[in-house]
């Protein structure tokens, strides 16, 4: 598993410049992923996400630091 996490790593560092590329099919997955729902999602569950997101940005950028450029 870690192996897997490296690879995914090197290539989405690969990819650093031409991230803004990829936010319009980031975009389309989402809507096409919202649009496959069976109902509308829960009030509270975006900003559960966002924080738990935030967290994880917290903590990845502190420890493992993979996006750092310095």
């Amino acid at each position: 598993m870690a192996g897997a996490r490296t690879w995914i790593l090197d290539q989405l560092d690969a990819e650093r410049s031409r991230w803004m590329l990829w936010l319009p099919v980031a975009m389309g997955l989402g809507i096409a992923l919202y649009f496959e729902l069976p109902s509308e999602p829960a009030l509270w569950l975006g900003p559960v996400l966002a924080a738990a997101d935030q967290v994880l940005v917290e903590i990845d950028g502190r420890t493992l630091g993979a996006f750092r450029t310095s």
